[in-house]
């Protein structure tokens, strides 16, 4: 059985550390999952751990599990954003070729959508907005993430809320439109925000 939500909290890079963004994400995720179960609705958590754009990897994962679990928040997923890779290639081929353009950057191929938003940069790595596209569809099981056979159900839901901080904003809304450029676009409405 799917669950009827797949809720993201506590984002975080693996250059930082435990701070007041994932502590405002626990309030907030403990609120909205307290209206959940009052409504009998299914949901699982989930952390996405962003190991893929930082150069340095300082995060001490064990230390930032525990600040997480110690304020009362139940971690249900963790899964990093690198491992999105293989998903955001494939994502670029569900896209009608006509609304693609490459551009040249510093002597790179860079793909485009529409004229204005970067699907990879000129390393040939998928955007920051092309992986959010690729985590959201996989948490809506259009896709299957790396996960094993037995947990993917327990991960999958029909619609998604993700808890970020405002400044996440302008990539989400990217990410959203990488979406609707798919065979995909009926699933926006399942996709849901708490910005703060």
């Amino acid at each position: 059985m799917v669950n009827d939500y797949n809720i993201e909290f506590a984002h975080i890079y693996a250059d930082k550390e435990f701070g007041k963004e994932q502590e405002k994400s626990i309030e907030i995720l403990k609120k909205i999952t307290e209206d959940l179960t009052s409504r009998d609705k299914t949901f699982v958590t989930c952390i996405l751990i962003d190991e893929f754009s930082p150069k340095e990897k300082t995060l001490d994962e064990d230390e930032f599990l525990g600040e997480i679990i110690e304020r009362g928040a139940k971690i249900g997923f963790i899964y990093y954003e690198s491992n999105l890779q293989d998903n955001a290639k494939k994502l670029i081929k569900l896209i009608d070729k006509s609304r693609l353009k490459v551009e040249k950057f510093s002597g790179k191929d860079v793909i485009i959508l529409d004229s204005k938003i970067g699907l990879t940069d000129k390393e040939g790595k998928p955007t920051c907005s092309l992986l959010i596209a690729t985590w959201i569809l996989g948490r809506l099981g259009v896709h299957k993430l790396d996960l094993k056979d037995s947990t993917r159900k327990l991960f999958e839901a029909k619609k998604v809320i993700t808890i970020l901080p405002e400044k996440y904003k302008t990539s989400e809304a990217k990410a959203l439109e990488i979406i609707k450029a798919t065979k995909f676009k009926d699933q926006v409405k399942n996709i849901h925000y708490k910005f703060f």
